[in-house]
């Protein structure tokens, strides 16, 4: 309310001024004064008009800008109480994260040791088909020897499953003019499809009906890796002069 007196009060002021001015400066009759009087008149009571309207949009626009401000501090309420929230929410995720990578570390060294079980798995798998395999093979052997089948001086047969044929032959050893020794000379040939992971050679040497001391060392060779119409020959060395007969038995079998 006052800032509209001080206008009008200012208005009143400008007419009276320039009512003034144009009666000191231009002579001209008082009607021609009253009606450019009248014409100022008009264009400040314009000018009034606009400034009414921008100030009623002023006050419009504070208002609005009032309810602005409110929504802001609500908002801003709002975004504090998130933020104490969310630094809640992050300090707990840290504890967690702590724990994960505490976790992680045992996950890691947990693959770990379950890898190495499944690699110590697979060769007790692969050891017990080996087993397997080499029972089987016992049992023909114990068979074999059961059968009474000995080799003579000189020998070729085929194995059972036809993938090997193995020769034998028994060459005394002399020294000084004496018998001092038998070795025997085995030569095993793969005449299968494909390759024998490994073949193992049996001899087991006789007196009489009595099987010899037998040992692995002396009495038991392995050849690895043997292909196609490969062969293979190995002497079983240091066999007593005493004996009176002796088997060979090659079996291929895996490492």
């Amino acid at each position: 309310m006052a800032r509209k007196s001080t206008l009008a009060l200012a208005i009143i002021a400008i007419v009276g001024w320039t009512f003034w001015l144009i009666a000191s400066t231009y002579p001209a009759t008082l009607e021609d004064k009253i009606d450019s009087l009248e014409a100022e008149l008009n264009s400040v009571k314009g000018a009034y008009n606009k400034l009414l309207e921008e100030n009623s949009k002023l006050v419009e626009e504070n208002s609005l800008l009032k309810e602005e401000n409110s929504k802001l501090k609500e908002d801003y309420a709002k975004l504090n109480q998130n933020y104490s929230r969310l630094k809640v929410m992050y300090k707990d995720l840290t504890l967690e994260f702590e724990k994960l990578k505490d976790f992680k570390s045992k996950y890691e060294r947990l693959r770990s040791e379950y890898k190495q079980l499944k690699v110590n798995y697979s060769k007790l798998s692969a050891l017990r088909d080996d087993y397997k395999k080499l029972k089987e093979e016992y049992e023909k052997l114990e068979e074999i020897l059961r059968k009474g089948e000995a080799i003579a001086t000189s020998a070729e047969w085929v194995s059972e499953d036809k993938r090997l044929k193995i020769t034998s032959e028994l060459v005394p050893v002399f020294w000084f003019g004496e018998l001092d020794r038998y070795k025997v000379r085995v030569t095993v040939t793969n005449i299968g499809n494909e390759p024998l992971e490994k073949v193992w050679i049996f001899i087991f040497p006789y007196i009489g009906d009595e099987l010899c001391e037998w040992s692995s060392y002396y009495h038991l060779a392995t050849v690895e890796n043997l292909y196609m119409g490969e062969s293979y020959t190995h002497e079983f060395d240091y066999l007593p002069k005493e004996i009176t007969s002796y088997k060979v038995l090659a079996l291929p079998g895996v490492s």
